[in-house]
């Protein structure tokens, strides 16, 4: 008994390291705005930054995104659940933010439906160079036990001609984040976000976007 006691001790204390973007893996500190994350790969980015206002000046869909973004900025990620105030992953985040904006995206998707996605509930697929502001950039892929590892964010900026930072991204980040935030990561151009098997598997636009495009 003397030698199970500091064996199962040691067990729980793993347990929180055990839960990733979509199957948490909040195992650190948050950093402080404007830091780089523990591994080197996430920079946040305040919402004061300037450049997170010239961002709203560079489309309507994202102008109408980002006026709804400043009460959710600091919110805490957590799996699986959808509350604005209290806690809220990353599929409810981006799903709920449309919605406030009356953009089509017509119900819930998880990350795994997501990325392969081509067409429906007011989405349909863009290719990784056409991505625009307020586009959905979806990251994923299965682990050796074949579970589903899932990430997406809204593209702010991709190439960095409109803020400076490029692959500004806006989402409810877990990891080093640990909550709503805009973010640049190392991976972008190279299409992974924070851990190179998280790739990105697909860039999905509200068929409002191109409606507004037809109508200008």
């Amino acid at each position: 008994m003397k030698i199970l006691i500091p064996i199962v001790i040691g067990c729980l204390s793993l347990f929180p390291l055990l839960r990733a973007a979509e199957t948490n893996t909040l195992t650190s500190t948050p950093p402080e705005i404007g830091a780089a994350s523990a591994t080197q790969e996430i920079t946040v980015v305040s919402l004061s930054d300037a450049a997170v206002e010239k961002a709203a000046t560079s489309g309507e869909t994202i102008g109408k995104l980002l006026k709804e973004v400043p009460p959710t900025i600091g919110v805490t990620y957590r799996w699986g659940h959808s509350d604005l105030e209290n806690g809220i992953d990353c599929s409810n985040y981006t799903w709920q933010l449309f919605k406030k904006v009356g953009l089509t995206y017509e119900r819930y998707l998880n990350t795994l439906k997501m990325s392969t996605l081509k067409k429906g509930h007011g989405l349909h697929q863009v290719t990784f160079e056409e991505a625009a502001p307020g586009d959905l950039l979806v990251y994923g892929y299965r682990d050796d036990k074949d579970k589903w590892h899932g990430h997406v964010v809204i593209a702010i900026d991709v190439d960095g001609s409109t803020t400076g930072y490029t692959g500004l991204v806006l989402g409810a980040h877990g990891g080093a984040v640990g909550k709503v935030q805009f973010v640049t990561y190392k991976g972008f151009k190279s299409g992974y976000f924070r851990d190179q098997r998280l790739r990105l598997c697909n860039v999905l636009r509200s068929d409002d976007v191109d409606e507004e495009a037809e109508s200008d």
